[in-house]
C-alpha cells in the first residue's frame, strides 16, 4: 500500500453478487469503508453508501434489503501507466445492516457490516467453559463456529479455563483482548486477534498532494508508571502481589487491581504487562493524519520522513477511507517511537 500519483479513480460495486458499477455510478454520491483496531474491542468492517434518489428508483425497482451482501472498493489508473490496465483495491465482503431514506434531500443513506457466515454464533449470548487451552486455539474455533477463518498474530498463551457467561463471543473476545492487549477484529470473513501482517507505509510531511492535514502529539499525558495485582493462587492457596513497571514509580503513578481472576503468576505477569501497556497507550493523545488517493489500513505501521525531530513511526488504529468528490482518508494514529 502506498500513496499513488492518479490519473483517475472510480468507486466499484457489487451488489447480491450482481455487478453494478455502471449502472449505479450516477446515483453514488458518497462511499465510506472504516477499519478499526482498537485494544479491549471486537471491531467489524464498515461502509457507508449514500446514493441520489431524486428519481425515485431506490423506492421501487431497486429498493435495498437487510442482508444484502455488497462487495465495495476502489480502482485506479495511474498518470505513468496510462491506457494500461486499472489498480484496485477491494474491501471485503458486507452485509446490509440499515436502511435510511431522506427526503429533500432526496437520497438513501446504506450501512454495512463485514459479513460473517453464520452471524448467531459470534452475536447469540451463551454460557460455557473452555479448560485448558491456549488462546490461538480459541480464537480459531470461535472464528470456526462462525464460519470463518481465523488469524492469530499475539503472544500465545495456555489458559488454564475461560469462562463465557452468558456473553457472545464477540464480547468474550474483546474481554480476552483487552486482558493480552491484543485487538480483534473482523474483516471479509476473518476475525483477527492481534495486528494483520500488513506492508509498512513511508510518508513524506513535504508531499502535500498526499499529506493534505496532520495532527502529531509529542507531550505524553501523565501515564502510570506500574501495575499492582493482587490475585488469589489456588496451588499455593494464598493471596499473592505481583507488580509489573517501573519499581520506584510513586504511589499516584502506580495502578492497584484487586481480585484479578488469574490462577498463576505466569498469567499474572501477562495481564499486568498488557494493562500497563494498554494504559499507557490510552493515556497518550491520538495523532491525526489526512491523505488523498492512498489506499490505507488499521494496524499499518507509517513512517514520516522529512518530519526533522518528530518521532518517525506511527500505527494506524482507525482509518476511514470516502470516495465522493474526492478519494480521502482520515486516520487516527498512535505513537510507536
Amino acid at each position: 500500500m502506498a500513496a499513488l500519483g492518479l490519473l483517475a479513480y472510480a468507486a466499484t460495486l457489487s451488489w447480491a453478487d450482481r455487478a453494478v458499477t455502471r449502472d449505479l455510478a450516477k446515483y453514488v454520491k458518497s462511499l465510506s469503508y472504516t477499519d478499526t483496531l482498537e485494544r479491549g474491542k471486537s471491531d467489524r468492517d464498515q461502509v457507508s453508501l449514500v446514493l441520489d434518489n431524486r428519481e425515485r428508483i431506490f423506492l421501487d425497482a431497486w429498493y435495498p434489503r437487510e442482508g444484502d451482501i455488497l462487495r465495495p472498493g476502489v480502482a485506479w489508473q495511474l498518470r505513468n501507466q496510462a491506457g494500461g490496465p486499472a489498480s484496485s483495491w477491494a474491501w471485503g465482503a458486507f452485509e446490509i445492516d440499515s436502511m435510511r431514506f431522506r427526503f429533500s434531500p432526496d437520497e438513501v443513506v446504506i450501512g454495512a457490516m463485514a459479513t460473517t457466515a453464520k452471524r448467531s454464533a459470534m452475536e447469540t449470548a451463551r454460557t460455557r467453559a473452555f479448560p485448558n487451552i491456549m488462546l490461538s486455539a480459541l480464537v480459531n474455533q470461535l472464528a470456526g463456529e462462525a464460519g470463518m477463518q481465523g488469524v492469530f498474530t499475539g503472544e500465545d498463551v495456555r489458559l488454564e479455563r475461560v469462562e463465557q457467561r452468558a456473553e457472545s463471543s464477540r464480547n468474550l473476545l474483546a474481554r480476552l483482548g483487552e486482558r493480552y492487549g491484543l485487538p480483534v477484529s473482523q474483516k471479509n470473513q476473518t476475525l483477527y486477534m492481534g495486528v494483520p501482517a500488513l506492508p509498512e507505509l513511508t510518508l513524506s510531511l513535504a508531499n502535500r498532494n498526499v499529506v493534505t492535514q496532520a495532527d502529531f502529539p509529542i507531550t505524553k499525558r501523565d501515564t502510570y508508571g506500574a501495575v499492582t495485582i493482587d490475585y488469589y493462587d489456588p496451588d499455593q492457596r494464598k493471596q499473592i502481589t505481583y507488580q509489573a513497571g517501573d519499581p520506584n514509580a510513586p504511589e499516584g503513578r502506580v495502578m492497584r487491581l484487586y481480585d484479578v481472576k488469574v490462577r498463576s503468576l505466569e498469567e499474572a505477569k501477562r495481564y499486568a504487562d498488557s494493562q500497563l501497556s494498554a494504559t499507557g497507550t490510552r493515556q497518550t493523545a491520538y495523532g491525526q493524519l489526512q491523505l488523498i488517493n492512498t489506499p490505507l489500513a488499521a494496524g499499518q505501521i507509517i513512517n514520516l520522513t522529512d518530519a526533522g525531530k518528530l518521532p518517525p513511526k506511527w500505527r494506524v488504529v482507525t482509518q476511514t477511507t470516502s470516495l465522493g468528490g474526492r478519494w480521502i482518508c482520515n486516520a487516527k494514529l498512535e505513537r510507536l517511537s
